[in-house]
């Protein structure tokens, strides 16, 4: 059986840790830790530490730690996905992909056809998804949640990238081909060591948006034939980062 594993923002190399608040509740309530239980501690900025359950009490639970280690569970570029939120639940699978793909960065976007926005309740949900995602698939970094932003609005802040000394790749999903426009593959060395993937609503970016983009170096990323969701387009963009940045390897067979 694994080590649950538990967020605590404050831990430090220090010998022991008290938590308290949700986690505290969490470990108490429902998975019911004792004195004496294995547990891991991260602290959402890339540490953790291997601990044992000193002390249970009803609203709060102590241990003593080994040493700190880091192991951020990030990608090895700079990655960020710009995306027009979806509503309700699918936002927590978003997240979930976001996180488990060592995507670093979301920058939840308002476009046309937006049908969320970035509320101040929405990324408090969204924060508490980064963390539960973390726990579950053993990333120490949280992901990082940018400031809402109007599309076209981060379509000009990006707009002098192609002058810094390390640009960003700036692709913008689109499903349909720009006038004048022509197809080449994806090959081996057209990702900067940075990169941001724009993903528009259901609707869709408008044609207004996607020209805007384009005319400011942004280039249309095509994801095949089909007319995919968020999500799904969330885990396209995902794996192609994840195969550029860090592509899967093979572990052969252990010899005799």
């Amino acid at each position: 059986m694994s080590i649950p594993r538990f967020y605590a923002p404050h831990l430090t190399p220090s010998a022991t840790c008290t938590i308290g608040g949700d986690e505290a509740t969490h470990a108490i309530r429902s998975l019911r830790i004792q004195e004496g239980d294995s547990v891991i501690l991260f602290d959402g900025a890339g540490y953790q530490a291997l601990g044992t359950v000193t002390e249970v009490g009803k609203k709060e639970w102590s241990c003593s730690l080994a040493e700190r280690r880091q192991l951020p569970g990030v990608l090895p570029g700079d990655t960020t996905l710009a995306i027009a939120l979806p509503k309700g639940d699918r936002q927590k699978l978003l997240m979930e992909r976001l996180v488990e793909m060592g995507i670093h960065r979301l920058i939840p976007i308002q476009s046309s056809r937006s049908v969320a926005e970035g509320t101040d309740n929405a990324i408090a949900r969204l924060e508490r998804y980064n963390i539960e995602a973390c726990k579950q698939c053993g990333r120490n970094q949280l992901l990082e949640i940018a400031t809402p932003i109007k599309f076209g609005a981060l379509v000009e802040e990006m707009g002098n990238n192609e002058r810094n000394e390390n640009p960003t790749t700036l692709w913008i999903a689109h499903p349909y081909p720009s006038p004048g426009a022509t197809e080449r593959p994806l090959e081996q060395g057209t990702i900067h060591s940075s990169a941001l993937i724009a993903i528009g609503p259901e609707g869709g970016f408008t044609e207004q948006e996607v020209a805007h983009a384009l005319q400011s170096n942004w280039e249309s990323l095509h994801m095949g034939p089909r007319i995919l969701r968020v999500e799904s387009a969330v885990s396209y963009a995902c794996s192609l980062l994840h195969a550029h940045f860090d592509p899967p390897k093979l572990r052969g067979r252990p010899r005799p």
